[in-house]
């Protein structure tokens, strides 16, 4: 007979609550973020959900959860490390380009406002709150979303963007607007 079966709601949500603490103090040991830990661990057991996996011991499942939880805070370090290398290039490219200036700033932050006003109303919002530094769980609590719903609006918003940046030609234009973006929704003024 199987110890735990992911099948069971009630067994997950209590499984949730035995876990949470030290899982999400494991993953802040990786990630060095409270936010992102509580992330790390929310994704954990949404896959543990969807994998309708059973566990024929409590270290097998606890094995499980905490191996779940390191791969996911690597995968988000090595996430950081392509999030710092595009940061750091753009900063060479401002720091090197004489032709970067207040102009150029606002013409790319009014692209991305006007990209931003093409989202339905809640994605907008949602995307807006992720843009002020707010978490997904910050954000799911404040706008009494799941976290999931959160998530999902993050992506189709990511979506929309890639879409618009696929169709300008110029790909040094496509480089400068991208990098200038993505710089500004990381470190928002």
């Amino acid at each position: 007979m199987d110890f735990f079966d992911t099948n069971n709601r009630q067994d997950i949500t209590q499984l949730y609550e035995s876990y949470q603490d030290s899982l999400i103090t494991f993953a802040k040991g990786y990630v060095m973020r409270d936010d992102v830990a509580q992330d790390l661990v929310q994704e954990a057991f949404i896959r543990l959900w969807e994998k309708k996996v059973s566990f024929p011991s409590e270290a097998a499942l606890r094995s499980y959860l905490f191996t779940s939880v390191k791969n996911l805070s690597f995968d988000y370090l090595k996430h950081q490390n392509v999030v710092d290398h595009y940061t750091e290039t753009y900063l060479k490219e401002l720091s090197l380009s004489s032709s970067v200036d207040e102009s150029f700033d606002k013409e790319v932050m009014d692209l991305l406002f006007m990209l931003i006003d093409r989202l339905s109303d809640r994605c907008r919002e949602v995307f807006l709150l992720y843009m002020d530094g707010y978490s997904t769980v910050e954000i799911a609590d404040k706008l009494g979303l799941s976290v999931d719903t959160v998530r999902t609006h993050k992506k189709k918003a990511m979506k929309s963007f890639r879409t618009y940046f696929k169709d300008i030609k110029d790909r040094k234009q496509k480089k400068s607007l991208f990098l200038f973006i993505f710089f500004r929704l990381l470190y928002p003024i």
